[in-house]
């Protein structure tokens, strides 16, 4: 199974890439839904990071792990707004 692959700690994220070699699966998409599904369906607390030496997914080894994670995220939440937001003005100017 996925999580138990993961390990504990920002230091020592495992990449999409690492963690599909490992299962043996065909593309990081899956690794990608799986641990989506995890995360929504199982409510597992799956970090990840995009830090540079960082990079993959982990299992937060203390309260900063999480509050770094939760940081990522809400910037992601704030850059699809924002990409989104043309998209509605656009759809608006056009009547749809």
């Amino acid at each position: 199974m996925l999580v138990d692959l993961l390990s504990v700690g920002a230091e020592n994220a495992k990449t999409a890439k690492e963690l599909c070699k490992l299962l043996g699966w065909k593309t990081t998409r899956a690794v990608t839904l799986e641990v989506h599904r995890l995360r929504e369906v199982e409510n597992v607390l799956i970090c990840s990071s995009c830090k540079s030496g960082q990079e993959g997914y982990y299992l937060h080894a203390d309260r900063n792990d999480v509050a770094d994670f939760s940081r990522q995220m809400h910037s992601r939440i704030r850059h699809i707004q924002k990409a989104v937001a043309g998209a509605d003005a656009y759809l608006q100017d056009v009547g749809a």
